[in-house]
C-alpha cells in the first residue's frame, strides 16, 4: 500500500468534506443460526478488544458504527465474511481515534459500501493515512453528515445528534448517532462525554432510547445522572477489553446504570454480543426479552468540581471542568464540605 504524505491527505479530507451530502473471538452466529425474516433486526456489539465495532442488519441494509482497532481489522472482516456480508449501506465513523477507526482500512477493503460518514476531523496517526489510502484506492467519498438530520438506510432511520458544535477534543466530538428500528432505537454515543450530554439536553433532543452504547467505554466521565435518565435505556452495551489499561468501565459509571436498572452488557465479560428486535421487544442471543425492571429509580445527581478554581457544577453546567481536573462529589454537601463553592452559572 503507497503511503502519502500528509499535506495530500489534509487537502484530500478538506476538499471532500467541502461538499457534504445526504445520504481469539467468539465467532459471529450465522443467520442459519438465528430465524431472521424481513421483520426482525439485529445489533451485533463485535467484541475488538479496547475499541468499538456495531454492526447492524435486516433484510433491507447493513450498517456499521466504528471498526475497532487495527489488530481487530481481521477479526472484523472474519466477522463479515460469517454472516455472508459483502456489502454495507453505511459505515459511520465516529472519530478518527485507533481504537474506533484502526480496522477501517480493512473493513473497507474487503467489502463494497455505500456511504461513508466521517466527523470531518483529521489524524497525523498512520492507521488514517491508511484509511485515506484505503478511500482513494476504492474511490470512496466520505461525507459529514448534517446534524438532526435523519437519513434513511433500508428499514432503519439514522440521524446524527452531535457534534452540533466544536468541543474541543475528539472524543466530545464523535458523530452520535440515533438508529431506529421500527419502534425501537438504539443511541450510539462513541466516546462523547457529559458535556455533550449536558448540550444534547440543552437542545431539547428527545434521548429515551431503548438500546444505549455507553460513551467513553463506561468511563466515569461519561452517562452522567441527568443524561441515564432522559436516556432510560432498557439495555446498555459496554464496548471494551479485558483488563484495560484505562480500568474501563469504571464503577462510578456501572453504579448509574445498576440504578435504573438497565440491563448491562460488556465485551469484556460476554464476549461478541447479539441483540434482535422485532420492532417492538429486544431479545438476547438466548432469546430472553430485555425489559426494564419495574422497580427501576431514577439517577441520583451527583456534582463536578473543579481542582484549579475549587467551584462544584452540577452534570448540564456549560461550564464543566476538563476531565484531568474534574473531582466528583456524590451529595451537594460533600462538595461543598470539601471546601468548593457552587458555580455561579449553574448555580447547584
Amino acid at each position: 500500500m503507497r503511503k502519502r504524505k500528509l499535506p495530500l491527505i489534509l487537502i484530500l479530507i478538506i476538499f471532500i468534506f467541502s461538499s457534504c451530502m445526504p445520504v481469539a473471538k467468539v465467532p459471529a452466529l450465522t443467520d442459519t443460526e438465528i430465524e431472521e425474516s424481513e421483520n426482525t433486526a439485529l445489533f451485533h456489539f463485535i467484541d475488538v478488544g479496547q475499541g468499538d465495532c456495531i454492526l447492524i442488519k435486516d433484510s433491507s441494509a447493513c450498517i456499521m458504527i466504528d471498526a475497532g482497532t487495527t489488530q481487530s481489522g481481521s477479526i472484523i472482516c472474519e466477522y463479515l465474511e460469517n454472516m455472508g456480508i459483502d456489502y454495507l449501506d453505511c459505515f459511520i465513523g465516529t472519530h478518527p481515534h485507533e481504537d474506533h477507526l484502526g480496522g477501517a482500512s480493512a473493513v473497507l477493503s474487503s467489502v463494497d459500501v455505500g456511504k461513508v460518514y466521517l466527523n470531518g476531523e483529521t489524524s497525523t496517526s498512520y492507521f488514517f493515512e491508511r484509511l485515506v489510502d484505503t478511500l482513494l484506492d476504492e474511490n470512496i467519498t466520505p461525507y459529514k453528515p448534517d446534524i438532526g438530520k435523519i437519513y434513511n438506510v433500508g428499514n432503519f432511520e439514522v440521524e446524527f445528534l452531535s457534534p452540533s458544535e466544536d468541543f474541543g477534543n475528539a472524543n466530545d466530538n464523535s458523530l452520535v448517532t440515533r438508529v431506529t428500528y421500527k419502534d425501537v432505537s438504539a443511541l450510539f454515543m462513541g466516546d462523547a462525554e457529559r458535556v455533550v450530554e449536558a448540550s444534547l439536553i440543552d437542545r431539547g433532543i428527545n434521548l429515551r432510547a431503548d438500546i444505549l452504547k455507553v460513551g467513553h467505554h463506561g468511563s466515569r466521565y461519561a452517562s452522567s445522572a441527568e443524561f441515564l435518565n432522559a436516556v432510560y435505556p432498557d439495555v446498555a452495551i459496554i464496548q471494551c477489553g479485558e483488563g484495560n489499561s484505562y480500568g474501563h468501565p469504571h464503577k462510578e459509571a456501572i453504579s448509574r446504570l445498576d440504578n435504573i436498572q438497565s440491563k448491562i452488557l460488556r465485551n469484556d465479560k460476554s464476549g461478541n454480543i447479539l441483540l434482535r428486535t422485532d420492532g417492538k421487544s429486544i431479545y438476547d442471543a438466548s432469546g430472553e426479552a430485555v425489559e426494564k425492571a419495574e422497580n427501576a429509580q431514577p439517577v441520583s445527581l451527583t456534582f463536578l468540581g473543579n481542582k484549579k478554581s475549587k467551584t462544584f457544577h452540577s452534570e448540564s453546567c456549560a461550564n464543566l471542568p476538563a476531565e484531568k481536573n474534574t473531582v466528583i462529589f456524590t451529595t451537594r454537601q460533600e462538595a461543598v464540605n470539601s471546601g468548593y463553592s457552587p458555580c455561579g452559572n449553574c448555580k447547584p
